[in-house]
């Protein structure tokens, strides 16, 4: 091989090894370390470091380092390298989430709650508006969730990309949310034991029976809901109507909670339920929220805040169609899926209560709760 070849090949390794033992250093964030025998500028080396791994943007705040001549003939130099690294930055690189344009939180399919996310993207202001379009529908799956704030920056000199980086609010501290999300899923155990009495029960009335008990024994908390009218802040000094240990175990609450409780049911009986997001057509200015639940492969809506001020069920919005439900309410059909179950509506159970809620009764199931008053 001719020298000029071989010279060019090592120049080449060494350019690759110095790129690669810069990822390597801010991956392991040491604060300062030495590139040796660099042949280029090292303004030119973190940006072939960020074509070659753009995450590790989310890492970097700042930079300082000194060049050291190797020689007056040559032309390689050493970087002793200081990095500042950002306040905020993820445990793992994997953790980064790199925008390709369509990221939205619908994308987001980690069961945990999640705290804090990082992205990297071309352009911030389209991701956020995604960020924004998608979150009332997102924080449905998350209990306790009320906000979220974005931070965006940008290094001009080594990147074309923005990072951001996005916390989330939740109602209380999330170690102590949860452990009252796992107070309401040991009551709502206790509760569907007392309802089904360990009997084998169409999915149906599992869903008609937790129905009814929560009509039935949760109060509407007015107080919570004219404070949340007047200043959004107020659910940070009574948080419980908002999430399912008030309806559970306070036997109080709002719309939120009260969606949360019955969905905490549902898991309790073994059945696939989700919390939806919308507006009562009557009440606009306010978000309005509902579940629906999933029997024999269809959806029906389920809204257990509607009528739960009467002594005995409200029926007009309980196990509803999109037709049926579209006379009062609006949501973003885009994000639910479509309910278009119309085998079980409350005929079907008043003819299965006939034939066997006397059955039930003498289990030990609450009589009110098999046969309450009925509203339309």
């Amino acid at each position: 091989m001719e020298r000029r070849s071989i010279l060019r090949m090592n120049r080449l390794m060494k350019k690759k090894n110095n790129v690669d033992c810069l990822i390597s250093s801010i991956l392991s964030h040491d604060i300062t370390f030495t590139l040796y025998n660099v042949m280029r500028s090292f303004t030119g080396l973190m940006k072939e470091a960020l074509i070659k791994e753009p995450r590790l943007l989310m890492y970097i705040d700042g930079y300082e380092y000194q060049v050291y001549k190797r020689g007056s003939l040559s032309l390689a130099s050493d970087y002793i390298v200081t990095m500042k690294y950002a306040k905020h930055f993820p445990k793992s690189i994997d953790d980064v989430i790199m925008d390709d344009g369509t990221y939205d939180l619908y994308s987001y399919k980690k069961f945990v709650s999640p705290e804090e996310l990082f992205f990297v993207t071309n352009d911030s202001e389209a991701l956020k508006e995604r960020i924004d379009s998608s979150f009332s529908n997102f924080l449905t799956q998350y209990e306790g969730m009320q906000g979220y704030q974005i931070h965006s920056s940008y290094i001009s000199d080594i990147s074309n990309h923005y990072r951001l980086y996005m916390n989330f609010r939740y109602i209380m501290p999330l170690n102590q949310l949860q452990m009252y999300i796992r107070k309401s899923q040991i009551q709502a155990n206790l509760i569907a034991k007392d309802l089904t009495r360990t009997l084998t029960l169409p999915p149906i009335i599992k869903i008609y029976l937790a129905f009814s008990y929560l009509q039935q024994n949760c109060d509407y908390d007015y107080r919570a809901y004219h404070n949340l009218e007047k200043d959004q802040e107020s659910i940070f000094i009574d948080p419980m109507p908002h999430f399912s240990y008030g309806p559970l175990l306070e036997k109080r609450g709002i719309c939120g909670g009260i969606a949360f409780a019955f969905r905490t049911l549902m898991e309790s009986l073994n059945i696939e339920c989700i919390v939806v997001n919308g507006y009562l057509k009557n009440k606009q200015g306010l978000m309005h929220a509902w579940n629906m639940v999933k029997v024999n492969n269809q959806y029906y809506h389920v809204d257990a805040t509607y009528g739960i001020e009467n002594n005995g069920i409200c029926i007009s919005s309980f196990m509803k169609d999109d037709k049926d439900m579209k006379l009062g309410y609006t949501w973003d059909e885009n994000y639910y899926p479509k309910a278009s179950g119309r085998q079980f509506h409350y005929d079907f159970i008043e003819n299965w209560l006939i034939k066997h809620g006397d059955d039930l009764i003498d289990t030990g199931i609450d009589e009110d709760i098999v046969f309450p008053h009925v509203y339309e």
